[in-house]
């Protein structure tokens, strides 16, 4: 029913890793025999007029990144819709203040009724469309945050 309280353990673990490897090479020669006319050397102001341009190219990209995420816990949801084929919409919020500031949980998805436990529980693994945000505010957040300058220096507007 729409307003009922249910608890969701949560039990999330993301591990993404990517790497890429560019190698671009060119190589361009050209030769030509010196210029000369019934075997003599044409010279211009006292220099051959051998041509023998040469090109190199060379580009090496690499990259790598790796990222590892996991949350443990629980929240309580409330079921915010009940949909014509039993789906149940639920949503939740929860704020921890600690010393340096506050953290938040906030969960919505949609859940089966016969994945809900006998205790009024659900694993956050059994909900579809789960948005689950957790982040913070206060010193601690701040800190791990770069300035607007520092952004500006290290954005695409920035040519260095």
């Amino acid at each position: 029913n729409v307003g009922d309280i249910l608890t969701v353990n949560l039990q999330e673990s993301t591990r993404a890793t990517k790497q890429a490897e560019t190698t671009y090479d060119k190589d361009d020669e050209v030769d030509f025999n010196e210029a000369n006319i019934l075997g003599n050397t044409i010279n211009y102001k006292g220099m051959s007029l051998l041509t023998d341009p040469s090109f190199e190219r060379s580009f090496e990209g690499t990259a790598e990144s790796g990222q590892s995420n996991s949350l443990a816990g629980s929240i309580s949801v409330t079921v915010a819709e009940v949909y014509p084929n039993g789906l149940l919409r639920v949503q939740g919020e929860k704020w921890l203040s600690l010393n340096q500031g506050d953290e938040f949980i906030r969960l919505t998805g949609l859940i089966r009724p016969e994945d809900i436990g006998v205790d009024n529980t659900i694993s956050s693994s059994k909900i579809a469309n789960a948005r689950i945000a957790y982040g913070g505010t206060g010193e601690f957040d701040q800190v791990n945050r770069q300035g607007w300058l520092t952004r500006f220096f290290n954005s695409e507007w920035w040519p260095l």
